[in-house]
């Protein structure tokens, strides 16, 4: 997990604060964000609803309505970040498509609508050494937003049609395949990020629906031998990065 340390981050066309925030933006989570995005202007008459589970710094959100007609419900339970997204999205050219919810996802009450996409990179750590830091500990570990119980809230909430795109570390490829599997969703494909050709995958890409497909994956190589973006990292975020 490559980390933005700076308390905001620039993109083209929004900011990121990301001061209040247990969770900082993540190039990780800025590729999710980018293939979700790709996605739904791929197929934009297919996409109209927008669910964004643990929102954090609101970056998801942004990235999903961005150059498209998405309304985007992102659901944060810590208050600060919360506000903080809330903020991030106000200051944004999509503040009247984003509507940000302060509560636990089992809390938040939806429409009769279900949601065309949904989008989460949740909670990785379990059974590890905790951060003295109390909302760290929150944003990172599973305590109290399981593998488990994310599949069960993204199977009631996501229309049959629907999209789920989840990030996970890649050494729980296995177990999350399982519950997968346990709550009836189906992986149409998977993304093997990779920091360099040389190293091993560290995190997976999901892209979950409710009924079955032959499953496509692939890989995505951050960067190359000279330690700069690859072909493929330098497409994909272009849209989004100002030195791109």
């Amino acid at each position: 997990m490559v980390i933005m340390p700076n308390p905001y981050f620039q993109f083209k066309q929004f900011t990121i604060q990301q001061g209040q925030s247990a969770m900082k933006v993540t190039t990780d989570a800025c590729v999710l964000g980018a293939l979700a995005n790709k996605l739904v202007q791929t197929q934009p008459v297919y996409f109209h609803r927008g669910l964004d589970i643990g929102a954090g710094t609101g970056v998801l959100s942004l990235m999903l309505t961005q150059d498209t007609s998405l309304f985007v419900d992102a659901v944060e339970m810590d208050r600060l970040a919360a506000t903080e997204c809330a903020s991030n999205v106000q200051a944004s050219p999509f503040a009247n498509r984003i509507t940000v919810h302060p509560v636990r996802i089992e809390e938040y009450k939806t429409t009769p609508e279900l949601y065309d996409i949904i989008i989460c990179n949740p909670p990785f750590f379990k059974a590890s050494l905790p951060s003295p830091n109390e909302r760290i500990n929150l944003a990172r570990h599973e305590d109290l937003l399981s593998s488990e119980r994310l599949l069960q809230e993204v199977f009631t909430r996501m229309t049959e049609k629907g999209t789920a795109m989840i990030l996970m570390p890649a050494d729980r490829d296995e177990g999350f395949r399982k519950k997968s599997d346990a709550e009836n969703l189906f992986i149409h494909s998977t993304i093997y990020i990779q920091h360099t050709e040389l190293h091993q995958p560290f995190r997976v890409i999901y892209l979950l629906r409710k009924f079955y497909a032959d499953e496509t994956t692939r890989r995505l190589v951050i960067r190359d031998n000279h330690n700069a973006y690859t072909k493929e990292m330098q497409e994909l975020m272009q849209p989004f990065y100002l030195k791109l």
